[in-house]
Parts: C-alpha cells; sequence; structure tokens
C-alpha cells in the first residue's frame, strides 16, 4: 500500500491548509513531521483543512503530510461508504 502524501500549503491557529489528498475524509487522521497528528476536517476540491494536534510550532509551508493507515491506531476494520 502506498501513502497519500500531502503538501502544507497554509499554518495558522492550529489549522493546516494541505494540498495532494485527494482520497482524505472527514475525520481522518494525518501523520505530519515532528510526531504531530492531524484531522482532517474541511474538504475543499483543491485542499484540506487540517486541525493540528499538538505544539505545531516547528511545522512551516512545504511539509509532507501523510494519510495515516488507520490500522495501526486500533484493530477494527474500516468501511468506506460512498
Amino acid at each position: 500500500q502506498v501513502d497519500e502524501v500531502g503538501t502544507i500549503i497554509s499554518l495558522g491557529d492550529g489549522i493546516a491548509r494541505v494540498q495532494g489528498l485527494d482520497k482524505a475524509m472527514a475525520g481522518e487522521l494525518l501523520d505530519c513531521p515532528h510526531n504531530i497528528a492531524g484531522i482532517a476536517m474541511n474538504l475543499e476540491e483543491d485542499q484540506v483543512g487540517v486541525v493540528l494536534l499538538g505544539d505545531c510550532t516547528e511545522l512551516k509551508e512545504g511539509d509532507q503530510v501523510v494519510l495515516s493507515d488507520m490500522s495501526r491506531w486500533d484493530s477494527y476494520d474500516r468501511v468506506r461508504l460512498d
């Protein structure tokens, strides 16, 4: 499985705007640099709004964000509803 990787295009007030996460769904967990997690919240056509969990002062525009493999967070199978 290949992870989907996006790029932070802007940061502010604990929110990152990320491009390149076309398959992200609202509520999905994202891995950010410096061991920071994020939650995809605002899905737009060309970017995703991500709520950052933790001290995000080390993040910067251009950092890469990875759509997490949720299986490492719990043992439940996830179902995508289309």
